[in-house]
């Protein structure tokens, strides 16, 4: 005698062929909701879900780091400027905190001379640099400390080294004009820099 087959789901008249078709199906169907509610429970307290509406910062306005020292501004150079002898309260609490190591950031400014030039140096976790230069402009760009400035992009940024701490504890130690300039900090530095704020 042959094994009884599920019934399988066809057309009939209605309404009886509605209630038929639901009897037949309801349990498989009811299987299939629990298996992808599980699934998708599960997934959500492993977080394994991924989220797909994060996009990578464009510059380092965009990241969230704490800027210290104010404007650290360079020596004017020149004729009829001093020679230098000894560093500006900005200068020292740059180096100071180079001297700690990251995270963090600071204003660097070239001068202002017609218009502002400068840089952003993003001192990261592990003592890896951004270093993103910018140019003031009249329209567009973001505020950095009143200067309305076109910062460049991670594309158009380097990734340098810090220096080692006893390089900027030796400036302390002993004045040195060139101790005051922002690329005098870094070293081995390529472009371009990654979109990642932090490592």
């Amino acid at each position: 005698m042959a094994s009884p087959s599920r019934p399988r789901c066809r057309r009939a008249p209605a309404p009886l062929a509605l209630l038929l078709a639901l009897a037949a199906c309801t349990g498989d169907d009811a299987a299939t909701s629990a298996t992808e509610s599980t699934s998708t429970s599960a997934a959500t307290e492993t977080g394994t879900e991924t989220d797909t509406t994060g996009a990578a910062p464009v510059d380092l306005s965009e990241c969230s780091a704490i800027r210290v020292c104010g404007v650290v501004s360079a020596f004017p150079g020149g004729p009829g400027n001093p020679d230098p002898t000894d560093y500006t309260d900005a200068q020292r609490c740059a180096l100071e905190t180079l001297a700690m190591g990251g995270p963090t950031e600071l204003h660097y400014s070239d001068g202002c001379e017609g218009m502002c030039y400068g840089s952003l140096i993003h001192v990261r976790g592990d003592d890896s640099v951004i270093v993103s230069r910018y140019a003031e402009v009249f329209d567009g760009g973001v505020d950095l400390d009143g200067i309305q400035a076109q910062l460049e992009t991670f594309a158009e940024s380097d990734l340098c080294a810090l220096k080692p701490a006893s390089y900027f504890t030796g400036c302390l130690a002993t004045f040195d004009a060139s101790c005051a300039s922002e690329s005098h900090w870094v070293e081995a530095c390529a472009s371009p820099a990654p979109a990642v704020c932090e490592v």
